[in-house]
């Protein structure tokens, strides 16, 4: 994750925002700290946030181009997949980008089992009425199929409970359909 931040004279509770991010429970991030000229010790505190961990990028601008094109210039800098947004005044629960990022996952393979399951149901039908699938919904059957091990992949990695299960929902009619094709003689992929 990418956390993107602007700040112009935050001093007063930079550090404070800037210690919730470091004590995240997820620590795959970078976070690119945009100051936009400020005038008190805004530049002093980020340079020695950046010192202490390697995760954290400063860019200090030239002239005060204020929220708007500041936060453009940070979302330039990210390396991330996926972009976060905080102001210098906010303070982040420890677990935040943790729950986010489970959030975002697990409705993502939400989104590929509802998807899987209306092309499942399809092909049953196909199969019911003694017909062949077609190549393409074999293919969907395949790209669904690796979308999923790489989201439960994603989810477990994260502690998530919940992509078991979403797994053994995905899998039992994954297999339902392979058994299904043994009706109709030979299938191919």
């Amino acid at each position: 994750i990418s956390i993107i931040m602007s700040v112009y004279n935050g001093e007063s509770y930079l550090e404070e925002a800037i210690e919730s991010v470091i004590n995240q429970t997820f620590e795959n991030w970078e976070l690119i700290v945009v100051n936009d000229c400020s005038t008190d010790s805004t530049g002093e505190i980020l340079a020695g946030f950046a010192l202490k961990d390697k995760r954290i990028k400063i860019h200090t601008n030239e002239v005060n181009l204020k929220l708007p094109a500041s936060l453009n210039e940070a979302i330039s800098l990210c390396s991330g997949k996926y972009i976060a947004r905080m102001d210098a005044d906010d303070i982040c629960l420890p677990d935040r980008f943790e729950k986010q990022m489970k959030k975002y996952y697990s409705d993502c393979m939400n989104r590929v089992i509802d998807d899987f399951e209306a092309t499942y149901e399809k092909i049953m039908n196909q199969v019911k009425e003694g017909k062949e699938p077609t190549p393409a919904d074999l293919y969907k059957l395949d790209k669904y199929w690796q979308s999923q091990a790489k989201l439960q992949k994603e989810l477990t990695k994260l502690g998530d409970k919940q992509a078991e299960l979403l797994s053994k929902r995905f899998e039992e009619n994954f297999f339902d359909i392979y058994y299904s094709f043994g009706e109709l003689g030979e299938v191919s992929f």
